[in-house]
């Protein structure tokens, strides 16, 4: 008995001094110095600095625009170089004395709110009525349909919808094609052909003298659809 005694005396005795020498320890670090503790750690700070970057210049870069709100704001001058405006909340007040802004307004909220009646529980429904198919094959196929549009740029979508949707674009086009008749917008007629008209304008000697040509002959093809659609519409 007496041996077992020494025994666990000297056990306890070990355990003890163990965890004073890592009490030590654990002091010993908290003393110290910042600069001392990053050296030590200097490869896992390497690691995060990619990810801090990425953060400081898409995050937090671009909220510098938001004085803009506080501006007034000259385009040809940029934030920079545009003043200040006077008073401070100018900018805040024209906004709330606009006609539209209580239709703009409300029209905010419920869109909110029928993005989070529609967009919280649809998921979960769909991930349940997924989970319940049995064909592996099938189930990742819609997985990968499903998930797909995450992947795209809102500007790749509008591109997409302007190219598709537009005055002259793909449904438009085969319309006219077939012998129907479609609604002629000048504005849409500038978007799609805008990157021609600055490269006709760029290496012009009148650049003005594109602009017209390009207002003319368009404005004679809407007027003419305009008068047909009239016509038409007055039969």
């Amino acid at each position: 008995m007496a041996e077992n005694e020494k025994i666990e005396k000297v056990a306890a005795e070990k355990k003890a001094d163990g965890m004073a020498k890592e009490h030590a320890m654990i002091e010993s670090g908290r003393r110290q110095s910042l600069g001392k503790r990053i050296w030590k750690n200097r490869w896992v700070y390497l690691f995060l600095l990619p990810g801090i970057a990425f953060v400081l210049l898409f995050c937090y870069g671009p909220m510098y625009g938001l004085v803009v709100a506080f501006k007034d704001y000259k385009i040809s001058k940029g934030i920079l170089g545009s003043p200040w405006a006077n008073p401070w909340y100018n900018n805040f007040a024209m906004m709330f004395k606009d006609k539209k802004f209580t239709a703009a307004f409300f029209n905010t909220i419920r869109m909110g709110l029928a993005y989070i009646i529609t967009g919280f529980p649809g998921p979960i429904i769909l991930a349940l009525l997924l989970n319940e198919l049995r064909s592996r094959h099938y189930k990742n196929t819609l997985q990968v349909i499903y998930t797909f549009p995450n992947f795209l740029s809102w500007v790749i979508v509008g591109g997409l919808m302007t190219t598709i949707f537009a005055g002259e674009g793909v449904i438009n086009s085969l319309i006219r094609a077939s012998g129907g008749q479609t609604y002629y917008s000048f504005r849409s007629a500038v978007i799609n052909n805008i990157r021609d008209i600055i490269i006709q304008a760029v290496i012009s000697d009148d650049p003005e003298t594109v602009w017209n040509d390009f207002v003319n002959e368009h404005r004679e093809e809407g007027d003419k659809l305009a008068a047909e659609l009239t016509e038409e519409f007055l039969k």
